[in-house]
């Protein structure tokens, strides 16, 4: 059985859509504070993700993901008010471009540790200030990196310079298969 260690329906859709059964087990939260390139800390958080439900489930297969956003090597993380929601977003509008990693790690039921990371660059157009008052008026934004999600409100404004939308989103189809054929799950 495989076992999602996210609570993100991005990440269960990306899994139902390539035809995968697996059962969702969040950890309980993203662990301690990883620093590093951004390739290290999506990863490291991954790790912790993953390692987290292996320990309470042993002799399953894991699968967790970390995607953060990145403003030359800041994170900018989830917003937790308006306020920092503003800030964020501005902080994009401002930047050429900004980088969206995200980090996978898949444990078998041996604990063995698979890991894959992408980057993606995305580029925001100027969004006026009366659509920004709506969208942080709805709590699309919430509990997502950098506060949008480029499949929902944000695709307006937002545009993939390099990489893939999987990315970008939470999950690849690209970096699953990869994880999958390196750690020999099948589904």
């Amino acid at each position: 059985m495989l076992l999602l260690a996210s609570a993100s329906q991005r990440r269960q859709d990306l899994l139902k859509k390539i035809g995968v059964n697996f059962s969702v087990q969040p950890p309980v939260d993203d662990g301690e504070v990883v620093v590093g390139s951004p390739r290290d800390v999506v990863l490291g958080y991954a790790r912790q993700k993953a390692f987290e439900v292996s320990q309470k489930q042993p002799n399953n297969w894991v699968l967790a993901a970390d995607t953060l956003v990145f403003i030359k090597s800041t994170p900018l993380g989830k917003p937790r008010s308006k306020s920092e929601l503003f800030d964020m977003l501005e902080r994009l509008q401002n930047s050429y471009e900004h980088s969206v990693w995200t980090g996978a790690c898949m444990v078998n039921p041996f604990g063995e540790f698979f890991f894959d990371a992408e980057e993606a660059r995305v580029a925001f157009d100027k969004i006026p200030l009366a659509e920004l008052e709506r969208y942080a008026s709805t709590d699309e934004w919430t509990d997502k990196a950098a506060g949008y999600a480029i499949q929902g409100w944000a695709g307006r404004y937002a545009k993939i310079v390099q990489g893939n939308i999987g990315t970008v989103i939470g999950l690849s189809e690209g970096a699953v298969a990869r994880l999958f054929r390196e750690s020999g799950y099948t589904k």
